[in-house]
């Protein structure tokens, strides 16, 4: 399903919205809650290519408001083929349940392809994923870098 490196536009999403991302630059998904008081749900996702690994960087809250886009887009990507994938989660001040169950649910599925879930994370996110000993299923890293180079070779 890849064409010039990115991922072609999933079916469309319940809201309407078709999913894709553009490795050369990345692209930006966005959902806004409507009223003021939800202001803080505001979750945006940037799509990126290193090498061969695909960086999915959520900015913003993971809830259960903002979880259906996240959950949408990392489907997107097991549907795509990807096997290598990192979820950077450094600008994600807040995150609860709904977020894990969305790893949980993509490490399984990359799983039954062969594939990899990396995650980066600063330490209050890292914390959670230690809490819910989630950090036994994938490995988790403060550094993009790190977490890149952990793949090993390209294959």
């Amino acid at each position: 399903m890849f064409a010039g490196g990115g991922i072609d536009p999933a079916p469309a999403a319940p809201s309407g919205r078709a999913l894709s991302a553009c490795a050369a630059g990345g692209r930006t998904l966005s959902k806004d809650t409507t009223d003021a008081a939800s202001r803080r749900n505001r979750l945006e996702i940037h799509v990126d290519r290193v090498g061969d690994v695909l960086v999915v960087a959520p900015v913003g809250d993971l809830d259960i408001v903002t979880g259906g886009l996240f959950l949408e887009t990392m489907i997107a990507a097991v549907s795509a083929g990807e096997m290598r994938l990192i979820v950077d989660l450094r600008a994600v001040p807040f995150m609860d349940s709904t977020g894990l169950a969305i790893f949980l649910t993509t490490d399984r599925a990359l799983r039954s392809t062969g594939g990899e879930l990396r995650v980066v994370a600063h330490t209050r996110i890292a914390e959670m994923f230690e809490f819910a000993w989630l950090d036994k299923f994938f490995p988790l890293y403060d550094d993009l870098d790190d977490a890149v180079r952990g793949f090993g070779p390209s294959g």
